[in-house]
């Protein structure tokens, strides 16, 4: 088997909900293994801001792992990476997708939620078969925006994103004051609130953020428990993939939603986490919708469930993202 590593680097379109500025570049070192006719790929793409995983570290610990694959990974994107490519490689190896490969269903097709501005947007999101609208709040006007949503979409469902926005003291309230609208959970409404979520929201509590923290298993199980949670927002390039599958099961086990979504990355990771969702809850709606960084990998973009992904494309792809050496 032969192993080799790429660094790449693209822009991210400064259109849509999902970019909002925040991350105007992305970058990542995409491992690609080689076994005869068979390839498998993997993509590290730390997301800035989330948890402590630079991707110097991520690219340096691949590159150990080449030398040795024994050698210890703590980069949960160099983890993700290597999950991917060497699940993947058995996947073509064996003809089969890698979202069965992880044990997902034959039939299963994944459910994602598109992330929408207002409300035009929400109505060409679900016209283009989005199964869930995701709506981002800032603090300013959320009734109103959440109201002017479920308007145009009196079915559809809805969840909230407050990015940690709202003061500690006023997330009680603020939910109340969103009871109205069927919100399937608000997510990371404040942040340091971990330790003191509302005993019973009017609103269920999302996490997502948070469960990057280092003292996450300090203080999540109590947290589960406590009936406040109603989903667990699980990135796999940001917390990797046995957290992930951990994390799941300890929501599962507290009858709380665990559910996938994108960090903003390439094909790679992204089709990956669309396999991921599949093994680990193929009847959810993911937040797995197309997002802004994607654009710039072409027909890539159109990314199958699965890593059903083209390796002659990608090896187009990824040349022409490259950073020189």
């Amino acid at each position: 088997m032969r192993a080799t590593t790429t660094a790449v680097t693209w822009a991210v379109a400064a259109t849509g909900a999902a970019a909002r500025g925040r991350w105007p570049t992305r970058a990542a070192t995409i491992l690609a293994l080689t076994d005869g006719d068979a390839r498998g790929f993997g993509e590290a793409a730390p997301l800035p801001g989330f948890g402590d995983d630079p991707l110097p570290r991520a690219t340096a610990e691949l590159a150990a792992w080449q030398r040795d694959p024994r050698a210890p990974i703590t980069s949960p994107s160099a983890a993700w990476a290597i999950a991917t490519a060497t699940a993947s490689l058995a996947a073509a190896r064996a003809g089969q997708p890698l979202a069965q490969a992880w044990g997902a269903p034959a039939d299963a097709a994944l459910a994602a939620a598109a992330v929408v501005d207002e409300p035009a947007a929400a109505l060409a999101a679900l016209a283009a078969g989005a199964r869930g609208l995701k709506l981002k709040l800032d603090g300013v006007d959320d009734r109103a925006r959440v109201a002017a949503i479920r308007a145009v979409a009196p079915g559809a469902r809805l969840t909230a994103d407050a990015n940690q926005a709202w003061p500690r003291a006023e997330v009680a309230d603020r939910l109340a004051a969103l009871a109205g609208f069927g919100l399937a959970y608000v997510e990371e409404p404040a942040p340091g609130l971990t330790d003191a979520l509302p005993a019973a929201p009017a609103v269920p509590i999302a996490l997502d953020e948070s469960l990057a923290a280092p003292d996450r298993d300090r203080w999540l199980p109590a947290a589960l428990a406590g009936g406040a949670i109603g989903a667990l927002i699980l990135k796999p390039t940001v917390l990797g993939p046995a957290a992930c599958r951990a994390l799941a099961a300890q929501a599962r086990a507290h009858g709380v939603a665990a559910l996938i979504s994108h960090a903003l990355e390439g094909p790679i990771a992204f089709a990956a986490a669309r396999a991921l969702a599949l093994a680990l809850a193929p009847t959810a709606i993911h937040g797995l919708g197309d997002h802004p960084a994607l654009a710039a990998w072409g027909p890539l973009a159109a990314v199958a469930d699965g890593l059903g992904l083209a390796p002659r494309d990608l090896d187009r792809a990824i040349a022409r993202l490259a950073v020189a050496p």
